[in-house]
């Protein structure tokens, strides 16, 4: 669906499918999503905004002075969306580039530790901003690291990946899983296309998505930013992608990088109409420090 909802579940929660006493009313499905189909096609029949913010790699310790200026940026904008495309928590305890066994490894967070941080970081972004109805597309680190930690650590099965639900269920955020595509108004959001199982990657990675696609793509996973717009046959006819850098303090390297050149660090608000991307501006978090700091 095009508002980023995928299932029953969230069309009960947007459409009152509950009664206040939490016993399910008897609203039939269909019912349900031909009501949210004609609020979606109301919503979408003029521009909407979407804010558009990725990979900020909340860690222990990093400062989050930054966060704050995100979310009074979105408290004064007012975008009708508001879209988070993950890598949001750096997950270091779980860190698989990083061995337990080794001397680095010992010095690792306990998970505890790290989803107190992811809590604190969602928290700020959430109270900062007035908002919480943010829609947040996991990455690697949030969303395939707890899950590969735990096939190799079962013991952790219901700890890991639980405690990082509940905690953006507490906020009021919606998520969906790593790799898949989230439509908000015909465009795709996800935090990096999968090629043949891999992700895309590459100093063109946007020239590579609107090579690709066949719809306009906004995703994040590399740091940098980069605009493609390609025309396809026919009347009119073009792919937009935007690759939107990163949320991490500027100068702020993880251990686990070895190399990496090019971020950029901002945020990115984009305007959706008749299914395509029509105009984007970037905005460096140096900007917004100079406005909110």
């Amino acid at each position: 669906m095009a508002d980023g909802i995928t299932d029953i579940r969230q069309l009960l929660a947007k459409y009152g499918g509950f009664r206040p006493t939490t016993q399910k009313e008897n609203i039939p499905y269909i019912k349900l999503k031909s009501q949210y189909e004609a609020d979606l096609k109301a919503k979408f029949s003029k521009p909407v905004s979407v804010f558009y913010m990725t990979d900020t790699h909340l860690k222990i310790g990093l400062p989050t002075n930054h966060l704050r200026h995100i979310g009074k940026y979105i408290k004064d904008t007012k975008p009708d969306f508001i879209i988070h495309g993950g890598d949001l928590w750096d997950c270091e305890s779980l860190c698989h580039h990083i061995p337990n066994w080794t001397l680095k490894g010992r010095t690792k967070p306990s998970l505890k530790k790290d989803l107190d941080c992811l809590y604190e970081g969602v928290q700020i972004l959430t109270e900062e901003s007035g908002r919480n109805d943010w829609h947040m597309t996991y990455g690697n680190h949030d969303g395939s690291w707890p899950k590969l930690y735990v096939d190799a650590h079962p013991e952790l099965y219901g700890i890991a990946e639980e405690g990082r639900d509940e905690v953006f269920k507490h906020f009021g955020w919606t998520t969906y899983e790593f790799g898949k595509y989230v439509d908000f108004g015909g465009v795709d959001f996800i935090h990096i296309p999968l090629k043949a199982g891999k992700p895309m990657g590459g100093v063109n990675l946007a020239s590579g998505i609107t090579r690709d696609a066949i719809k306009d793509t906004v995703c994040g996973h590399t740091h940098g930013f980069a605009f493609d717009r390609k025309a396809k046959l026919g009347n009119d006819q073009w792919i937009t992608s935007v690759v939107g850098g990163c949320t991490m303090p500027e100068g702020y390297k993880p251990d686990y990088v070895v190399t990496g050149t090019a971020w950029w660090h901002g945020v990115v608000r984009l305007e959706i109409y008749q299914g395509k991307i029509q105009d984007h501006e970037a905005i460096s978090l140096p900007k917004l420090e100079a406005m909110y700091g």
